[in-house]
């Protein structure tokens, strides 16, 4: 299995969507976007956050072919940035989310030098991915307007200066 993490792309756009529109990876996902346009206008605005630098969008592929994506998006003072990333159900738990987590962050710190605390939320029942978040070293967060309760769990990782990701 050949694995390669580039730069996401226009032409992933409809990939992207199919993936949206796949109900087992929908499972997880607290705001699913149903409709092809406001796909379209999430898609091209991770996009153009990253070619901006006010944010990173990565691609994996898996022998050549689209299976999952990585997104941190910083915040307006770029000291926060919130990551999010999704795999197809097919291609889950053979490492891909780590790599594109891992990719995420590192890029993360190089466009953001200012960048403190990285943000996610995800499914209380998600074991793959609370899995993968504290094997980065996320904790649960309590911070007001990171956690959606009943369902969903905020985590934070701080990367200060002291604690920077590799």
């Amino acid at each position: 299995m050949k694995i390669e993490i580039r730069t996401a792309r226009h032409s992933d756009l409809e990939w992207y969507k199919l993936l949206h529109s796949d109900e087992a990876f929908n499972r997880w996902i607290a705001r699913r976007i149903n409709d092809p346009q406001s796909m379209e206008d999430e898609f091209l605005f991770k996009l153009e956050a990253q070619c901006t630098r006010r944010g990173v969008f990565a691609v994996v592929d898996v022998d050549g072919t689209s299976q999952g994506y990585g997104v941190l998006l910083f915040s307006v003072t770029g000291d926060s940035a919130h990551v999010e990333f999704g795999v197809d159900p097919r291609y889950q738990r053979k490492g891909i989310g780590s790599l594109l987590l891992e990719e995420a962050l590192r890029a993360g710190n190089r466009i953001g030098p200012g960048l403190r605390i990285i943000k996610a939320v995800c499914h209380r029942d998600n074991e793959g991915c609370i899995r993968l978040l504290r094997a980065q070293g996320f904790t649960m967060s309590t911070v007001a307007g990171l956690v959606k309760p009943p369902l969903y769990v905020g985590w934070q990782l701080r990367v200060g200066a002291q604690e920077r990701v590799s």
